[in-house]
């Protein structure tokens, strides 16, 4: 599974593979421009849409450590059942 997703990864330029020098049985993972400029994007939109989800509650004056605090209870009890 790991495999399949490295090479997709490298067949869309996101990463590029090399052999380790000390070791040519191991591969060393290197993220490119195209993959470091994906993960900022990404990062960016995810951003944005948690601001956008959250908006309604920090709009009403809800803290926002107040929110995280609630979903982390949320999520600690979902483990526990």
């Amino acid at each position: 599974m790991t495999s399949q997703v490295l090479r997709k990864l490298e067949a869309k330029a996101l990463i590029e593979r090399e052999t380790d020098r000390d070791d040519t049985r191991a591969k060393r993972l290197r993220i490119t421009e195209a993959g470091i400029a994906l993960a900022l994007d990404a990062i960016e939109r995810v951003e944005r849409a948690d601001t956008a989800f959250f908006r309604p509650l920090t709009s009403a004056g809800i803290p926002s450590a107040e929110i995280t605090a609630l979903l982390r209870r949320l999520a600690e009890r979902s483990v526990d059942t």
